[in-house]
């Protein structure tokens, strides 16, 4: 399983983080769990955006 590294602030009511490598898109949500999941789906959507880039439709 690949780490991912991500910055995260506490509000009163929700969380916020972003992924390191990709500073341009947050997430927010009600717990820590909850946005570490989103965190891990965002970072593996970006990642399979970025290998499909270089690929050519046949």
């Amino acid at each position: 399983m690949k780490t991912i590294n991500f910055y995260y602030l506490e509000d009163e009511r929700q969380w916020l983080g972003y992924l390191r490598d990709h500073p341009d898109y947050w997430e927010e949500a009600e717990s820590f769990d909850t946005l570490h999941s989103n965190l891990s789906s965002l970072n593996f959507d970006l990642t399979l955006l970025n290998a499909l880039k270089g690929r050519k439709a046949a």
